[in-house]
């Protein structure tokens, strides 16, 4: 896919440039910060008949946002924004209903984060107040919806919108009232100092369709002749681990076993107790809600579907036991940090209407301070519009008194307030581009871009699924 050639093009260009994903300097303050992507609007059902006659890309950046923000209102008044405004027609003799979804990205490591006591996490705060959809200038309902999307993952035109689930999601495997049962061992007995790197493995059958593991504070895993697989932990004396059994429970479970230093291999066994200290029965929407806030601007229904999204990405079709490593008791299932926001509204376009839509959303940049001056990416995924009936024209502007350093998209011209492009159709390249408030001496192009690409945690997108009266699927709907 595009996508994935984009992330391939972007190592090649750390690796020209000497990038490191994680970046220190000798003084061991931060250098970089990840900001949001966001990306133009494409068509998912290739029956929708809408068309996108011309595109107005806005880019407010007035200033720069700060890599860390003492009080929620300081990042509340950051006015860095997008704004896509589409003028749709609808050349159909009939009126389609279209319901569409606007993912803008995650939230932004420089973020400000609310503590909240009573449930002992941190809530994000809610920058999407201030921003507006409109239709031909009057607002428009929308809501705020999230999605798993982890920093690593490239968006998928299929995938992402397929995460968007009204209710709870209905899987084959895992429901609201799954029985759960949670075991808790604790460790005694071994020689931890001959063997400082002692690993205690369980091996799991394999997978029956029934029965799934999870082992909350694995650190390794493999297969096993039988087609079963053995999940290890790094082992302490006096140390608890925590075993969910989700689904059907037979209570007799396989004994663990010590293994020596760096491995889990048969014949290096070496002896060790481990005790069955507590037994505790939930459901899975219990598990999955374990670490959900219900103060914060994340639906309960949004975050369960997460939960199920998580589990099934990280689950094999052959395995038992869910492969979710090395994590705490403490930050079991907080995937705060890995949803994508969307916007859900509808519109309405009666046979050959045209009508002006504009979705307003923040826009956070990643930030490199290695170089001099700073530099501020933005990504803006254009590709995906290629998938609509018809695209038009395209403009971009982009107010901001800094200077425009790098840009996949040749042309931009300088005006009073920015800077400008205007485009006859889309462009094969997506818009990917820098600020600075210094012009660079020499401007390192694919530096930027792959800094731009790497250090991005999330894509937004903009998916039109339509429904109407002589479309093929009527109730296809985004659910």
């Amino acid at each position: 896919m595009k996508y994935k050639r984009l992330a391939a093009l972007a190592i090649s260009f750390a690796m020209l440039f000497g990038l490191q994903t994680s970046l220190v300097s000798a003084n061991s303050a931060r250098t970089s910060w990840s900001g949001v992507d966001s990306t133009g609007s494409f068509v998912t059902d290739e029956d929708c008949p809408v068309t996108v006659e011309q595109e107005l890309l806005t880019f407010d950046l007035t200033e720069f946002p700060e890599n860390y923000y003492q009080d929620e209102s300081s990042f509340l008044d950051y006015s860095g924004k997008v704004t896509a405004q589409y003028t749709f027609y609808n050349p159909a003799d009939y009126t389609v209903t279209a319901r569409l979804a606007f993912p803008f990205g995650g939230f932004p490591d420089y973020g400000f984060e609310n503590y909240d006591e009573t449930m002992d996490t941190l809530v994000y705060a809610d920058d999407t107040q201030k921003y507006a959809i409109t239709v031909d200038g009057k607002e428009i309902d929308k809501q705020l919806r999230h999605t798993l999307f982890a920093s690593y993952e490239q968006f998928d035109p299929e995938r992402d919108p397929e995460r968007l689930r009204d209710g709870f999601t209905d899987d084959p495997f895992y429901s609201p009232d799954l029985p759960v049962t949670l075991y808790t061992f604790t460790l005694s007995d071994f020689d931890d100092e001959a063997w400082t790197a002692a690993n205690v493995a369980i091996d799991l059958p394999a997978f029956d369709g029934k029965t799934r593991y999870l082992l909350v504070e694995q650190s390794g895993g493999g297969s096993l002749p039988d087609g079963g697989g053995r999940a290890s932990v790094w082992a302490e004396n006096g140390m608890d681990i925590h075993l969910y059994v989700i689904g059907e429970d037979s209570a007799q479970l396989p004994e663990w076993q010590f293994y020596q230093n760096g491995g889990t291999r048969d014949g290096e066994e070496i002896e060790g107790t481990v005790t069955l200290s507590e037994t505790e029965m939930m459901t899975f929407q219990d598990l999955a809600l374990s670490e959900y806030n219900p103060t914060g601007t994340i639906s309960e229904s949004d975050w369960y579907n997460a939960i199920v999204t998580l589990f099934n990405e990280h689950s094999d079709h052959k395995f038992s036991f869910i492969q979710l490593a090395e994590m705490t008791t403490n930050d079991l299932l907080n995937i705060s940090s890995q949803l994508m926001r969307w916007y859900v509204y509808e519109l309405t376009l009666e046979p050959g209407q045209t009508l002006v839509n504009t979705v307003e959303a923040p826009i956070y940049p990643s930030i490199n301070q290695q170089d001099e001056p700073t530099i501020y990416g933005y990504t803006y995924l254009l590709s995906p519009a290629q998938t609509w009936t018809e695209f038009g024209d395209l403009e971009i502007v982009i107010n901001t008194p800094y200077y425009l350093t790098a840009s996949t998209l040749e042309g931009f011209e300088k005006t009073q307030t920015g800077y400008s492009l205007s485009l006859d159709r889309l462009p094969e390249s997506d818009l990917i581009f820098s600020l600075s408030a210094k012009q660079p001496p020499v401007i390192k192009a694919g530096f930027i871009i792959a800094v731009a690409i790497i250090l991005g945690i999330a894509v937004g997108l903009a998916v039109l699924i339509c429904r109407g009266k002589k479309l093929k699927n009527p109730s296809n709907e985004i659910h």
